[in-house]
């Protein structure tokens, strides 16, 4: 992840800078290798929401001291990925969030409430 923007009132985006870029972690951190070689596709994990929190949490390995790593409902944050490897990057890859707060057990439900773009 490399950048943090977040839609001020007047509908602007404001970048947060943040000591990074950071690594998201990958679906399942316990039992897979942080630096990944070629091979079988792997999914990334950047964020997650759990019933009961009043926030999406950002999955990050590690956490610069100078960003702020939750959304809280109502808010559209903007976060911005590139996949880097040795040999090269990719290009930049904005996810735009929103959350309206509401919990749904249901993933149909929770994709009303929930939406990334």
């Amino acid at each position: 992840m490399t950048k943090i923007e977040r839609k001020a009132p007047d509908e602007t985006w404001v970048e947060e800078p943040f000591s990074g870029p950071t690594q998201v972690m990958w679906r399942f951190p316990q039992i897979m290798a942080q630096y990944q070689t070629i091979g079988p596709r792997q999914i990334a994990t950047f964020a997650c929401v759990h019933e009961n929190e009043n926030e999406i949490s950002l999955r990050l390995y590690w956490f610069p001291n100078n960003m702020r790593y939750s959304i809280t409902p109502g808010e559209t944050v903007r976060l911005s990925f590139v996949a880097a490897a040795d040999v090269g990057e990719s290009d930049l890859l904005p996810i735009e969030i929103v959350w309206d707060g509401k919990w749904n057990e249901d993933r149909g439900e929770m994709k009303n409430n929930l939406k990334m773009n």
